[in-house]
């Protein structure tokens, strides 16, 4: 939820007619995150510990805070007219979906359910998807607007997008386990590792500017 909003949130604090330069912040500082995070954290583990890693998002969070409220004085809102409407039962029903498919593909959750219970829930999920489909093409102001999929751009940016989200999260969760307990590379030495990636990153984008 945070991910999915905050380019949003960041681009309405901005002035008019610098989205683009939003976009390029929010950009830079992601992969300044990816540059910084695993060689500080590995350091930190090798030194202190892990648990290490949760306290230094203190102060990290504690300056996110402090600007939010800087930059929210003096900020004037424009009032809607008329009630705000916002889809509550498209909302809930996505929480179900996000639920159920969770519990569906989790091998732990399969075992504790069953095959029977589990193949019963794969049919409650069909059914609810199904009637997330309906109520969101019959909301005022869906959650998730569908006509939006028509736009063949939009519908192949978010498919390519899910691909590369999927393979990124798989890799990032399951390559420190490879990589310690199966090399025995120091947590130091893992950090330098996970910094090819943003690397390679930050070069091809310069490139395709450069083009």
């Amino acid at each position: 939820m945070i991910a999915s909003t905050a380019r949003v949130l960041a681009i309405e604090a901005m002035p008019e007619g610098a989205e683009g330069r939003t976009s390029g912040y929010m950009t830079m500082a992601f992969h300044s995150g990816l540059l910084l995070g695993p060689p500080v954290g590995g350091v930190l583990i090798d030194l202190v510990g892990w648990r290490w890693v949760f306290f230094l998002l203190i102060p990290i969070a504690s300056a996110g805070i402090a600007l939010t409220i800087l930059g929210a004085r003096g900020r004037h809102t424009a009032r809607r007219r008329g009630p705000i409407s916002i889809d509550y039962v498209g909302a809930a029903l996505l929480i179900a979906l996000t639920i159920m498919l969770t519990v569906l593909l989790d091998e732990r959750a399969a075992r504790l359910v069953g095959a029977g219970r589990k193949a019963m829930m794969a049919l409650v999920f069909a059914a609810t998807l199904a009637g997330f489909v309906v109520h969101e093409t019959r909301a005022t102001d869906p959650i998730v607007n569908l006509s939006l999929f028509r736009i063949r751009m939009f519908t192949f940016s978010v498919v390519s997008l899910l691909l590369v989200a999927t393979a990124t999260s798989m890799a990032t969760f399951l390559m420190p386990f490879y990589l310690q307990d199966v090399l025995r590379l120091s947590p130091s030495f893992m950090g330098l590792v996970f910094l090819a990636a943003p690397i390679f990153t930050i070069a091809c984008a310069q490139r395709e500017r450069a083009l």
